[in-house]
């Protein structure tokens, strides 16, 4: 223990033991009060008991004496009394017997003489006696001097000169009847006592044995006092102490987050500012747009810590199991630091060993989140050098991998980097929350992310350590166990579990009812060195299952604004009415942007009395609400339609969003069923995520007829399936137009199903006829949908490229596994993709995987996955051949949002 743990730890040690010793010294104060009395107590016993026996003596003396004597037949016993007048000793009967007067004194002698009372000895005794044998001894002459009117008994404890007896002497005072032998007495005169005497050896013993129980009760006392007390207290100043130190750290970390928070708000303020002025270059104009992305990403991070933090101190973190590709998820988190490392002129490394199977279950995000964390500071902290991350399992045996059971891989991955290490007192430290190394006082972060991984990785089976001295890096380890699938060939590569897909092999149902949301987005690189972002289940905040939430924006958090992140790719919401109120104009903007961007016809309320308004417009197919309006909030709104008090179904798919959700507001949206609550902030990727997946969930529900076109409307009447799908999916929808206007593309999309058949109907495989007719590429569709936008052709070809390229590693893994679910959502991602760009074959294929039997599944899924090559190999030709323009800023802000589709009343079934 150093110098400063002593001194801070010394009101934990000396308060207990100043506790302790007021105990003890109570204690031995309790019992030497407590033997004091109880051989007082004893003592005062044996004091009555010779009384008692005193007194009957004395009692009959004085019986005697009232009655001048008895007479008893002479006898052995009965001799006459030799100091009485001659002629009154004796008395001759008629009969001839002869009587012998018992004078007071001369009975009492005879009755003590003759005492059954065992173990004890009755004397009259006289200093000046009659009877030589009445002579008092030094105890008993002593006691008669110490006789007086007020005291007229005396007792005596073994060893105050008793000599080992316990003594009592009861005086003897004249009366008239004595004065016949004691002549020259007078009446009430002292004229000895009679001295009662018992053998103390019993009595000792019997204060010896409670002394040595009362000993051992008064131990075990200060015993349990010791442990109980001090115990207690020990726990109770270590709680204060523990309390103090983390208000302290906590205001500390306030005063530092707040220091930390102020950097990137005034650079978000400052590039905000510019932004607006006009006439700013383009070049200029980039570089505050990054700029700003990277202050958001750096303030999202701080959150991001908190909530992670007070979700692992609530113990509202769960561990949610799923297959995944294990290089495909370490390539992904590794992604995100690269730019920002080789920004910094430093090389990063992945090393993992040939030896370790791909395909593993476990928590997929967890270990990206874990590792992100190690990889973020160690690229943060090194200025020079390298940053190297090896992989191995933890432990090897001759000839193999020793993966500690037949089922477990225990993994083992080192972040080395050539930093400016650790001082051996900060190696434990900075695990602890709201702790930073020392060295670095000034760098930025919230000293939570280590506390943040090790308790992850314990939760996994495994921990995280550290290796450092200062001037030569440090090197952390990270250790977790996870499952090896029984169903997979160990040394087959397959996808991965990144930012994209693999989401939803953890998406699955768990047993409380809610469901993992998916952590998808379109690959890209990082602007700031932080972890992954967080898509957690409702349970991992600890509500009702039922319950969604989904906390952070996911992996697209950290991606640079220039990555395509905020594009639209799937169009997955083309039809959707959606209503959205938000109280806050530059979150309404935003919400508004991201979701007209995916092709939904959305209304905008400024309030909740504003959204029971629109409700009135209804159907809707999803409603977004604020928490926390003027007036009226999200969750009065939600109350109201939930009680049947408004004109929507009490069955409307609500979802909450706000910035704080305490834990009465969680129960409460839990209460009124809300489908899920999104917390912010959320990027363009996530809340397509999250949405989509609720979007998925009402078909599973049967809610679809304010979204989709029946199939069997679309077969008896294709003018109202046109009318069904005004917007092309992704692409800009403009107003709803009038029956017979429909363009034939947005008619095709809308009865796409047709060629899809419904889940559990058989499939007809190509090549039939119809799907024949189809083209691979329609790409001078696409590109009209655009306004022939050559430019954003190829950004939407490249993120398209990207997200099929994940989704076909993903769709890999998941036939690996035979997941039929994952399958079917997979399928349905790769159709929306495919619908955006005109990938007519794969749109089929995809739409028939969704919808195939569970017996077709696998094939359908093959055919997919051909059709889905095709399509890749089709759009690295159409790149290469292409300029590869850099995206227009003017995109990369959003400005290819579809206009507001028109929201009136809707007349029929399926329209928008």
């Amino acid at each position: 223990m150093t110098s400063t743990d002593a001194k801070k730890n010394g009101p934990v040690i000396w308060i207990p033991l100043l506790a302790c010793f007021f105990w003890l010294v109570l204690t031995l104060a309790l019992y030497r009060q407590a033997s004091q009395v109880d051989e007082a107590h004893r003592l005062e016993l044996e004091h009555t008991r010779l009384s008692t026996v005193a007194r009957q003596l004395m009692d009959a003396r004085n019986w005697n004496a009232t009655h001048g004597g008895v007479y008893v037949l002479k006898s052995e016993y009965g001799q006459p009394n030799p100091w009485l007048p001659e002629g009154e000793r004796t008395l001759a009967t008629e009969d001839g017997r002869t009587l012998v007067l018992m004078n007071p004194a001369y009975m009492s002698r005879q009755l003590a003489e003759r005492s059954s009372e065992p173990g004890i000895g009755i004397s009259i005794i006289s200093n000046v006696p009659l009877r030589p044998e009445n002579k008092a001894d030094t105890w008993e002459s002593g006691a008669l001097g110490q006789c007086t009117e007020e005291a007229r008994e005396v007792f005596s404890a073994p060893g105050e000169d008793g000599q080992g007896k316990l003594r009592l002497l009861s005086v003897l005072v004249a009366q008239e009847s004595c004065l016949r032998c004691h002549l020259g007495r007078k009446v009430g005169e002292v004229l000895g006592g009679i001295s009662v005497s018992q053998d103390a050896d019993v009595y000792l013993h019997n204060v010896e044995q409670q002394q040595r129980n009362m000993q051992l009760l008064y131990s075990l006392l200060g015993l349990t006092g010791v442990l109980a007390i001090g115990g207690l207290t020990l726990n109770l100043t270590r709680r204060r102490w523990l309390a103090e130190e983390t208000s302290r750290m906590k205001s500390a970390f306030m005063a530092r987050l707040s220091h930390d928070m102020r950097t990137p708000l005034t650079a978000i303020l400052g590039m905000s500012e510019l932004l607006q002025q006009k006439g700013m270059q383009e070049q200029d104009r980039k570089k505050a747009l990054r700029y700003l992305s990277q202050a958001g990403s750096a303030l999202l991070e701080m959150v991001r810590d908190v909530t992670d933090h007070a979700s692992l101190e609530q113990g509202a973190l769960q561990l949610r199991p799923a297959p995944f590709a294990l290089r495909a998820a370490l390539e992904d988190c590794m992604a995100l630091f690269r730019p920002v490392a080789e920004a910094k002129g430093l090389d990063i490394d992945l090393d993992v060993n040939p030896d370790l199977p791909d395909a593993v279950v476990g928590d997929c995000f967890r270990l990206r989140q874990t590792l992100g964390n190690l990889v973020s500071n160690a690229v943060k902290f090194t200025e020079l050098g390298r940053v190297r991350v090896c992989v191995e399992p933890a432990g090897r045996k001759a000839g193999g991998i020793n993966q500690g059971a037949a089922d477990t891989l225990r993994l083992k991955i080192m972040v080395q980097d050539t930093g400016p290490g650790l001082p051996e007192e900060d190696a434990e430290r900075i695990f602890e929350s709201f702790q930073r190394g020392s060295d670095n006082p000034s760098v930025p972060g919230t000293g939570l992310g280590l506390y943040i991984s090790r308790t992850i990785a314990r939760r996994m089976g495994g921990d995280v350590t550290v290796i450092s001295s200062p001037g030569c890096g440090s090197c952390f380890t990270l250790e977790l166990c996870l499952q090896l699938p029984s169903w997979t060939d160990q040394k087959k590569k397959n996808g991965g579990c990144g930012p994209q897909g693999p989401e939803n092999v953890a998406d699955k149902q768990d047993a409380g009812g809610a469901q993992a949301p998916a952590c998808d987005s379109v690959g890209g690189t990082a602007s700031s060195v932080a972890p992954v972002a967080d898509c957690r289940p409702a349970q991992e905040l600890g509500q009702e299952p039922g319950l969604r939430v989904s906390l952070k924006a996911g992996p697209e958090a950290d991606e640079i604004p220039n990555s395509q992140a905020s594009f639209p790719q799937n169009g997955c919401f083309a039809g959707c009415r959606i209503l959205v109120a938000e109280d806050n104009e530059a979150n309404r903007y935003i919400m508004e942007h991201m979701l007209r961007a995916e092709g939904a016809c959305v209304r905008m309320a400024r309030d909740g009395k504003s959204a029971l308004a629109a409700l009135e417009d209804g159907p809707w197919d999803m409603v977004i609400l604020d928490a926390r309006m003027p007036d009226m909030g999200g969750l009065e709104v939600l109350q109201a339609v939930r009680a049947g008090h408004t004109a929507a179904s009490p069955r409307q798919k609500i979802i909450i969003y706000t910035a704080a959700l305490d834990a009465e507001d969680r129960q409460r949206s839990a209460d009124l069923q809300a489908d899920m609550v999104l917390l912010k902030p959320l990027t363009f990727a996530s809340l397509r995520t999250e949405l989509a997946s609720l979007l998925s969930a009402r078909e599973r529900d049967g809610m679809g007829q304010n979204r989709m076109c029946q199939e069997d409307t679309c077969q008896d009447n294709a003018s109202v399936c046109g009318q069904a799908s005004p917007c092309a999916s992704g692409m800009p929808c403009g107003d709803v137009p009038s029956a017979g206007s429909i363009p034939a593309r947005c008619e095709a999309d809308c009865c796409s199903s047709v060629r899809s058949a419904p889940r559990g109907c058989a499939v007809s495989f190509p090549n039939s006829p119809q799907e024949e007719a189809l083209m691979p590429w329609n790409r001078q569709e696409a590109l009209a949908a655009l306004d022939h936008d050559h430019e954003l052709l190829v950004q939407l070809a490249e993120v398209l490229r990207k997200d099929l390229q994940a989704r076909g590693a993903h769709l890999e893994a998941a036939l690996s596994a035979g997941d039929a679910y994952n399958l079917r959502r997979l399928a349905h991602a790769v159709k929306n993709s495919a619908g955006t760009m005109r990938f007519d074959v794969l749109h089929a294929r995809a739409g028939d995987t969704e919808s195939a039997q569970e017996a077709d599944l696998e094939q359908a899924a093959a055919h997919m996955q051909r059709a889905l090559h095709e399509a890749l190999a089709m759009l690295d030709e159409y790149l290469d051949e292409s300029l590869g323009a850099e995206p227009d800023a003017d995109f990369m802000a959003g400005k290819t949002a579809a206009p507001e589709c028109d929201l009136a009343p809707a007349g029929r079934k399926g329209d928008c």
